[in-house]
């Protein structure tokens, strides 16, 4: 009889401590939960035995292992309470961080960048494109999954140059501090060549772009530039 009481215990540990930890998420305080549990269980019966033999004398500090047994028993409660509220205390500060990183991701995706999808709520559609609702120069070219695969801004008839195109791909890309060229030049570099096709790395938002330039006539004159998502291996 003893041993199918032993065999149901520990069945029933199995199957409790599963239960535990998907509360819990935390197998450490599970465990703690458990051993709760079953010395509390040890105790009641203990104590509810004794009881039943009121002619029998209990010694309880004869019974050394009596004493050691609720121990840990009021041990691992305490523990148990210490390491949920240590964790319920951590836990907003998670939330915190999580919260604020949602936010970026929300706050990037509601610009349109090349590689992302296309904001509908701050562009306008048209039959082969989209263009800015607060700039009619900018265009969005889009995929079946409505991700942007070019920008395109067309300066006609108002020709501007390279230097003039820098400062508006700030603007465009919504990063004040654009690095031209493989290098990570600043904008307080040389200035950009009409022919030549430049990567450009974004360190606001960690990403990298390449843009193409249809020259005008002129030196290093612009009638409208063009930017990707990527890093282009043919681009300076």
């Amino acid at each position: 009889m003893k041993l199918i009481k032993w065999l149901v215990a520990i069945v029933a540990m199995i199957i409790v401590f599963p239960i535990l930890f998907v509360e819990t998420g935390k197998p450490v305080i599970s465990i703690l939960l458990l051993l709760d549990v079953v010395l509390f269980i040890w105790f009641i019966t203990y104590m509810h035995k004794h009881d039943k033999k009121k002619h029998i004398k209990v010694n309880l500090h004869k019974q050394w292992w009596s004493w050691v047994l609720i121990a840990v028993w009021l041990f691992a409660t305490l523990l148990t309470f210490v390491l949920s509220v240590s964790d319920n205390y951590s836990t907003p500060s998670n939330d915190s961080s999580n919260t604020v990183e949602i936010a970026k991701k929300q706050h990037t995706s509601s610009f349109n960048l090349p590689g992302q999808k296309i904001n509908s709520d701050t562009a306008k559609k048209h039959e082969f494109y989209w263009t800015d609702k607060d700039d009619k120069k900018v265009r969005y070219f889009v995929n079946d999954s409505k991700k942007i695969t070019a920008i395109k801004v067309v300066l006609n008839p108002d020709i501007n140059n390279t230097w003039w195109c820098q400062n508006y791909m700030q603007k465009v890309l919504h990063d004040d501090h654009l690095k031209f060229g493989n290098d990570k030049q600043s904008i307080d570099g040389d200035t950009l060549s009409n022919r030549v096709q430049y990567n450009l790395y974004s360190p606001k938002y960690k990403k990298w772009y390449w843009v193409t330039f249809a020259p005008a006539e002129g030196k290093d004159m612009v009638a409208s530039f063009s930017m990707y998502p990527g890093k282009n291996k043919d681009a300076e």
